[in-house]
């Protein structure tokens, strides 16, 4: 390169800028990493190319990296982010670095050695043959032993000399798939995730990028990792959506993934679930996907399921599932209560004049938690005593709205007080690791498991007989397109955690015994529910049929916050005034279900569009550099 560079710094802006390349450092190149002086700061900047001659260009002031630590993979990968999320490029650039750099380190050989697996069943020896290069969808029943075939394809791309790459959408998956690929393969596993020390993250990305680690269990965040020679990408549980980073850089784990198979012939993409989401079965039925199927468990069966109407019933446990609990307690086996909901309870209301005590940042109801006697807001942290009496009313009867798993648990423990208890959900996370809890209850420490959603996927615990869920309603009738196939999801997947090798069961208490997703759950027919709501989709013009982007504001005053999306409407107006209503619907500005979060109102606008054309994103991209407004496609929700 010359003695000029254009370089791009880390701002939400299209610009780059032209910086002076001293002769005593070594040769420039697309991709190393400097340090550059930037008005009255230093910033770090990724060099992009030659610049033009600019007398008035200050000098670099030193190199972080003597050889570019991006290369031409992934600056094609961080302007798919860029266009795909409407986000700057040097967003995108910088979500692709490491957290840091590292001194020389040794990483253990991987010596792959000739492994005698056990015999497969003749679907799964099936679907192990069917699935080569390109996308492939695994719809397989909860138990199919979706795992044994990952394993082998990975075992068969290792010994081709590649990489591997299996995403779980939990944290808490990641301990029990590390343990399960390093006792099948016998192979070193390296673990990444957010919750990684510093040091090993870093560890992790460099050893990636050398071609030193070839087999890495991630998160949402390791599809970023800069593999170089990527054979096989699993994205296991690929129905969740926390493979959606929903914060600045906007990503889905699952559309790199797509993005990353259609650039690389060579490279072989699993999407398994049992209840896959709905824009990837559409792609597969439509042949975009390969689709693969298991209808029958590895080994048992699927569970029976029992609906429980608890319409009147006060008790968290209805006698049907105090019932089948100490049947299964006597049998010595292990169970799971679900209930998608944290703390004691959920609200807590003056009984005398019917004030709800609320969350003065969000508007919305505070939790009570046991631990500490505190009041907690899920939304934005807020933590505060309960108070003595009401402050609307002064007086002392509170009554709570409805219950969380810390109740469930206190109330278990009554009914079965020799059981042994174990708790998972992120307040408990706070004092307990993960691990620890997938331990205990795996080696038959516990008997009863209660929690919440994390524990609704990807746990294959041999001992469990029963599954309950304590409340089947909690989102079933949010106001959101996806209610309903987020339910059945959810359902589906906790209660396929029952009867993974002796007969099993699963309980489902509910409000609504009636509902056509409780019904589709209890038929455990995963095609049947999605060929039925895709309908429903197509009718309504939702996704798969068209895409969602939401223009979300948010502002501490609620009449800026609609100015600033009366705004971006007009100049959404200006800008695709040539489009029909087929091809573009703009819905709102209008408040956001949850009103209010961390003292700041939310108001959104809504598009539906056929396809997202080159001016329409470039338009999108402005719109996301407004500092309140953020810019989401097909998001988790629209609430």
């Amino acid at each position: 390169m010359k003695n000029y560079v254009d370089v791009i710094v880390k701002l939400n802006v299209k610009k780059n800028f032209t910086y002076h390349w001293p002769d005593s450092l070594p040769a420039a190149k697309r991709g190393m990493l400097v340090v550059v002086p930037f008005k009255n700061s230093q910033k770090v900047a990724i060099v992009l190319g030659p610049g033009r001659e600019l007398k008035s260009a200050k000098s670099i002031i030193k190199l972080l990296s003597p050889e570019p630590v991006l290369g031409e993979r992934e600056f094609r990968f961080a302007h798919f982010i860029s266009s795909r999320y409407f986000v700057s490029l040097a967003e995108a650039l910088f979500s692709l670095l490491p957290a840091g750099f590292m001194k020389e380190k040794s990483y253990p050989s991987l010596e792959l050695q000739k492994i005698a697996f056990p015999e497969l069943t003749p679907s799964q020896q099936a679907v192990f043959q069917n699935i080569g290069p390109g996308a492939n969808l695994l719809l397989g029943v909860t138990g199919a032993g979706k795992t044994e075939i990952y394993i082998r394809k990975a075992y068969e791309a290792l010994k081709a000399g590649k990489q591997v790459l299996i995403l779980v959408p939990e944290i808490a998956l990641t301990p029990q798939t590390y343990l399960w690929f390093q006792k099948k393969l016998k192979v070193p596993v390296f673990r990444y995730h957010s919750r990684l020390k510093k040091k090993e993250r870093v560890g992790v990305w460099w050893g990636v990028k050398k071609g030193k680690i070839r087999l890495v269990v991630g998160s949402r965040s390791a599809i970023l990792l800069p593999f170089q020679s990527l054979g096989l990408l699993v994205i296991d549980e690929e129905q969740d959506a926390s493979y959606k980073q929903e914060q600045s850089p906007y990503y889905d784990a699952r559309d790199l993934a797509y993005f990353l198979t259609k650039t690389n012939p060579s490279l072989t993409t699993i999407f398994g679930s049992a209840t896959p989401s709905l824009i990837t079965y559409a792609k597969a039925l439509r042949g975009d996907i390969k689709l693969h199927r298991l209808r029958k468990r590895f080994l048992g069966e699927l569970p029976k399921v029992i609906v429980v109407d608890i319409r009147g019933t006060k008790s968290l446990l209805s006698p049907t599932l105090r019932d089948y609990l100490r049947a299964v307690l006597e049998r010595g086996r292990q169970a799971v209560l679900f209930l998608d909901r944290r703390g004691e309870v959920s609200g807590i209301f003056c009984v005398e004049c019917g004030n709800a005590i609320l969350c003065p940042r969000c508007d919305l109801p505070l939790v009570y938690h046991l631990e500490g006697d505190t009041l907690l807001c899920h939304h934005c942290g807020l933590k505060k005593k309960l108070p003595k009496v009401c402050p609307l009313c002064k007086k002392i009867n509170f009554l709570p709205k409805r219950f969380g798993v810390e109740r469930l648990a206190l109330e278990v423990e009554k009914l079965f007080p020799s059981a042994k208890i174990c708790r998972a959900d992120r307040d408990i996370l706070k004092r307990k690791d993960i691990e620890e809890i997938y331990r205990t209850f795996r080696k038959h420490q516990c008997e009863i498991l209660i929690g919440t959603r994390m524990i609704a996927k990807g746990w294959d615990i041999p001992d469990v007989d029963l599954v309950g869920v304590v409340d089947a309603d909690l989102s079933l009738f949010f106001p959101d397109y996806k209610a309903s196939e987020e339910t059945h999801m959810l359902l589906s997947q906790v209660i396929g955690r029952a009867g993974r090798r002796k007969k099993g069961f699963a309980i489902i208490q509910t409000r609504s015994p009636e509902h056509p997703v409780i019904q589709a759950v209890c038929h455990q027919d995963y095609e049947a529910f999605a060929k039925k709501e895709l309908f429903l989709r197509k009718k309504e013009n939702f996704p798969p049929f068209c895409e969602i982007v939401r223009l979300l504001v948010k502002h501490k005053n609620q009449e800026k916050a609609f100015m600033i999306a009366q705004s971006a409407l007009k100049k959404l107006q200006v800008e695709t005034k040539g489009l029909s209503e087929k091809e573009l619907e703009i819905l709102g500005p209008s408040s956001c279900f949850f009103n209010k979060i961390a003292s700041k109102y939310r108001v959104h606008l809504v598009l539906k569009v056929k396809r997202l054309s080159p001016q329409l994103i470039e338009v999108l991209k402005a719109l996301q550099a407004e500092k309140s407004l953020s810019v989401l496609r097909n998001p988790s929700d629209l609430l």
